[in-house]
């Protein structure tokens, strides 16, 4: 009996929202080493083993963060996921052995004088997370991380509609490639912004990719008549925004 081209073909499920811890960490001075080994020798095989995965490590590409500031994301599944990794991480031995230069760090001996953390869903109608193939092995790609923050909780609900019903694609289509979209739900997904808010983050190859993005953008007769759409009006927002290179040791 013959069998159809429907019958035999393999569709691949589509994606589920994911749960984002995003954590910035401000390194004291002479931390750095400790927070890098903590991250790739203890944290990231850790978080691996409980399923959150790809983990993003990254500092900023430029300014005085860069040396002093890592940015952390940790992806789940679940909100159960992310709410209990601190403590199933706990219990685990194989962690604690390989974490315990920064665990039992003394207090006045701490590889971070700060950590701000955000909790992050990606939108139900833009689910996705992860990072393209053809970006993955790069050595020159860049993240983008944006943060959107608006004065009220109707203009934040447009401003969501907006990325779920045509920005995130006309984005896409100028050469901005998503690694997620998301809406905070505690904390500001960005220092120093504030809620209501969504954040998202985009990879480039490299820089020149995100200038002819930004042009394409700009020159966009598309995102001219999208944005001109009465149901979009009186969408204002303060925007945050930060370029990242990725630790030579992160999975994203």
């Amino acid at each position: 009996m013959l069998r159809t081209a429907s019958a035999t073909a393999q569709s691949s499920p589509a994606p589920t929202q994911k749960f984002v811890q995003l954590c910035h960490y401000t390194v004291a001075p002479g931390g750095a080493q400790t927070l890098d080994a903590y991250f790739r020798d203890a944290l990231i095989p850790a978080a691996n083993r409980q399923g959150v995965s790809p983990i993003g490590v990254f500092t900023s590409w430029f300014g005085p963060e860069s040396l002093s500031g890592r940015y952390l994301l940790l992806p789940g599944d679940s909100l159960d996921t992310i709410a209990r990794l601190d403590a199933v991480l706990a219990a685990d031995d194989v962690y604690a052995r390989a974490a315990a230069g920064f665990l039992d760090a003394a207090p006045a001996q701490s590889p971070f004088l700060r950590l701000e953390t955000s909790l992050v869903q990606t939108m139900r109608r833009l689910p996705a997370f992860g990072v393209p193939a053809e970006f993955a092995n790069s050595k020159t790609r860049l993240f983008e991380l944006r943060t959107y923050v608006q004065p009220t909780l109707a203009s934040h609900a447009r401003k969501v509609a907006m990325f779920e019903e045509g920005e995130a694609n006309i984005l896409a289509k100028c050469g901005f490639t998503a690694v997620f979209h998301g809406i905070n739900l505690i904390g500001s997904g960005f220092p120093g912004a504030g809620l209501p808010s969504l954040t998202y983050m985009w990879v480039y190859p490299n820089l020149a990719q995100r200038q002819a993005a930004e042009e394409a953008w700009g020159a966009s007769e598309e995102r001219r008549t999208f944005f001109a759409l009465m149901k979009y009006a009186n969408t204002p927002s303060t925007i945050s925004n930060i370029i990242l290179q990725p630790a030579s040791y992160s999975q994203m």
